[in-house]
């Protein structure tokens, strides 16, 4: 990370090449460790641990979690498969401070049956779904992933694979030999996708004599036909471009069958064919929308479709060159990995942005739907909530279920916000508010108090909110009326009902040991006494001095009462 940054990145790549169960000598990685982790964090300055290497031991000098603090405080890693290991990085994460970034590259809930791993991967499936809630936020190659599990977290960026124009600096092997090499460059996920070709390269291995179908990495054993050549992929991704430029492939293929799984793969195939200037026919699938058909590549949407296009090809050597240049420069101008670094430091931006106010809400009952906010710099938003929401701006937490009154279970979190966040300042506004500018204006206004309110439009009385409170069948009569005993007894608190009033609807608190003990206080009336905070706020809050909000939460056209505010929206509760 440039040295101008506040904050290091950690990237953690797990597609560490095995034989045996054992990682090779250097421990290589394959593609998605060079594309996902390695070389887009290299270029940002990131320190790079090769596998997952996460010891139990926090204080493990290593691999333990304070020594990866040391190296990043943004861990970037791929999935992690070992039983509970999401448990360990988590609680690692949050003993350090660290943020925890989750890339995918595939999607995880709509693997294909006919995938060679598919059991084994249907094995870890618990592993992978929890992986992704326990996350910060998730980093995925496309859209489509997205979209698969962006109800399993809603803090989901895309940044695509992307070439680095530096590794393709390699040199193409001239033949002589007349021959005209068809290639693919597969792996074990695709061989479910090798009968779409199969036959048709028979076909035109027997049509054109001098064709040669070229097979790389690794092909099912049913693969086999007349004149395919097949090559053993590399050990790592480091040579692959000079091996693939070895080859001297003439024409690329990218067969695909149309479902979920792969309509959630990247165009990586045809980004790397294009930096070797290979004409590609591609199935005519969502990974391939980029390719300009005719242009850029060939779009194929059955087996005769390949063949047509392969043909046109074989026979004609300038088109191959004319789709290859065009290719290469497309990619060369929207593509390579500089026009993508930026999303990722936005996003390493975004996570260790200091926050200093948490808009907080509650919800339960079903009396509001949870509504968006504007965005500010520095302030976050928590929403307590007894349903679920999906794909929201707003950390969804679980609401309390300690009380059988939904606005109790509500009115917790209103109360007691500084449980549940370290922020300096807390907004609270009911779930029926928006904020109608930044909240650090509140801040502003509140000066040297601790906390600022409106006053109440209508009177400043406790026996007058305690009647109004009855009148509009809010809270328990018998409890009600007890707390205003209780209050008014010259025996007891003697305390006068005339009072300075204020409204709950929305303030702003210091998140101090002062005001939290004050709160604190506050709770232990609500609890006591009746839900209803209006009447308890003048008892608890007597002698303490804040900042008043000018207006009303409410507004009535043309009435004294009720102005509005410049600082919160306010529409009548659905129920």
């Amino acid at each position: 990370m440039p040295k101008s940054k506040k904050y290091k990145v950690l990237g953690v790549c797990t597609d560490v090449i095995k034989r045996n169960g054992k990682p090779l000598k250097g421990r290589p990685y394959g593609a998605i460790g060079w594309y996902r982790i390695v070389n887009p964090l290299k270029k940002l300055g990131a320190t790079i641990e090769m596998g997952p290497g996460l010891a139990r031991d926090a204080e493990d000098k290593k691999r333990g979690a304070l020594a990866w603090k040391k190296k990043g405080d943004i861990w970037f890693t791929k999935m992690m498969d070992n039983e509970n290991v999401d448990h360990l990085i988590r609680t690692h994460a949050d003993f350090t401070g660290a943020k925890i970034v989750l890339d995918l590259d595939d999607d995880p809930n709509n693997v294909s049956p006919d995938h060679p791993e598919y059991d084994d991967l249907l094995d870890r499936k618990h592993m992978w779904d929890r992986m992704i809630k326990i996350a910060d936020h998730v980093v995925v190659s496309t859209e489509a992933i997205k979209q698969s599990i962006k109800s399993q977290n809603p803090y989901v960026t895309v940044i695509p694979n992307a070439i680095d124009p530096a590794i393709w600096n390699v040199k193409k092997k001239k033949r002589k030999d007349g021959k005209i090499r068809i290639g693919w460059m597969s792996s074990g996920s695709h061989m479910v996708d090798s009968p779409i070709i199969e036959d048709i390269m028979d076909e035109l291995v027997r049509e054109y004599p001098n064709v040669e179908f070229h097979m790389a990495g690794m092909i099912s054993d049913t693969a086999e036909g007349q004149g395919w050549i097949h090559h053993k992929g590399t050990d790592g991704y480091e040579p692959f471009p000079q091996f693939y430029a070895d080859l001297s492939i003439d024409i690329a293929i990218a067969p695909l069958q149309n479902n979920p799984f792969n309509q959630a793969k990247s165009n990586i195939k045809w980004l790397e064919a294009s930096m070797l200037k290979i004409p590609m026919v591609a199935s005519d699938v969502r990974p391939y929308l980029d390719i300009q058909h005719g242009k850029t590549g060939y779009k194929a949407s059955s087996p005769s479709q390949f063949k047509k296009y392969l043909k046109w090809l074989i026979e004609n050597e300038e088109k191959r060159k004319e789709i290859g240049e065009n290719a290469h420069k497309y990619v060369m101008e929207n593509w390579t990995i500089d026009k993508f670094l930026p999303r990722y430091q936005e996003l390493f931006e975004k996570l260790m942005d200091k926050k200093e106010i948490t808009v907080m809400t509650a919800i339960t009952g079903g009396k509001d739907d949870l509504m968006e906010q504007p965005d500010y710099k520095g302030v976050e938003y928590v929403a307590f909530l007894d349903r679920d929401v999906k794909d929201s701006q707003w950390k969804i937490r679980k609401a309390s279920t300690k009380f059988l009154r939904p606005v109790m279970n509500a009115k917790i979190h209103k109360v007691l916000g500084h449980l549940y966040t370290d922020t300096p300042y807390i907004v609270w506004m009911d779930g029926n508010c928006t904020l109608k500018q930044d909240p650090k204006e509140l801040v502003k206004l509140m000066g040297d108090k601790n906390f600022a309110f409106f006053k109440h439009p209508g009177w400043s009385s406790i026996d007058r909110e305690a009647e109004a409170c009855v009148r509009l069948g809010k809270g328990d009569v018998s409890e009600i009326a007890e707390q205003v005993r209780t209050y008014a007894n010259p025996n007891g608190l003697n305390f006068p009902l005339e009072a300075p009033h204020c409204e709950m609807t929305a303030f702003i608190r210091r998140n101090n040991p002062e005001t939290n003990a004050l709160f604190e206080k506050w709770w232990v009336h609500i609890t006591r006494y009746s839900e209803r905070d209006q009447i308890s706020f003048p008892v608890v809050f007597h002698n303490q001095d804040w900042a008043t909000i000018p207006g009303s939460v409410q507004q009535a056209e043309g009435h004294p009462d009720f102005p509005g505010n410049e600082f919160f929206k306010y529409k009548k509760h659905k129920l």
